[in-house]
């Protein structure tokens, strides 16, 4: 009798770590997936042709601290109405303007070699103009000059109209997209 109770002991105890740590594994997961990776639809296309409105695209959630001139990232709204993706065009410190339709930071024009360029000659063809000229914005500590890669389309829902990000408002600076197969964007 006493060699089946050393049995059912032993099964008791497997069985209760076991489930302990299933627990644990759903717990952990999700704690990552309520607050640590987020979900986003793009909701409008200031970032077209690169990334489609409507397309779905996660990210975790962290406050990037290397953040870097050209990098996509997820932005909250200044009226926290909702979330934009946009370019970093301008860092802290920087003087940011747009003269004939060539951005110039700190004085240099900047090469913006992430654009379509079939894109913006078919634009500006269309619309006279792909970037409308704007006055030089001097930034901050902790504040960004993000612009969408369709300029006439976000010209009134980037730092053009909106005036600059601070770097509390970025969510994320690397986009995990969905598709035929999953792209990392940073």
């Amino acid at each position: 009798m006493k060699f089946f109770k050393m049995f059912e002991d032993d099964i008791f105890k497997s069985i209760g770590i076991y489930a302990m740590t299933f627990f644990a594994i759903i717990i952990f997961f999700w704690f990552l997936l309520t607050y640590c990776f987020f979900h986003y639809t793009l909701s409008d296309d200031g970032m077209e042709p690169f990334l489609k409105a409507n397309q779905e695209a996660h990210s975790f959630v962290f406050h990037p601290s290397n953040i870097e001139r050209g990098d996509i990232v997820i932005v909250r709204n200044s009226d926290d109405s909702g979330y934009v993706v946009r370019r970093v065009i301008a860092l802290p410190m920087d003087t940011v303007t747009c003269i004939d339709e060539i951005i110039y930071v700190n004085g240099e024009p900047i090469q913006e070699d992430y654009l379509d360029k079939e894109f913006v000659e078919k634009t500006r063809r269309r619309k006279g103009y792909f970037t409308k000229n704007f006055d030089l914005v001097e930034l901050w500590e902790k504040e960004y000059f993000l612009l969408g890669d369709n300029r006439p389309t976000t010209q009134e829902k980037d730092s053009r109209a909106l005036g600059s990000y601070v770097e509390n408002r970025i969510l994320a600076d690397s986009l995990i997209l969905n598709g035929n197969l999953f792209e990392i964007i940073k």
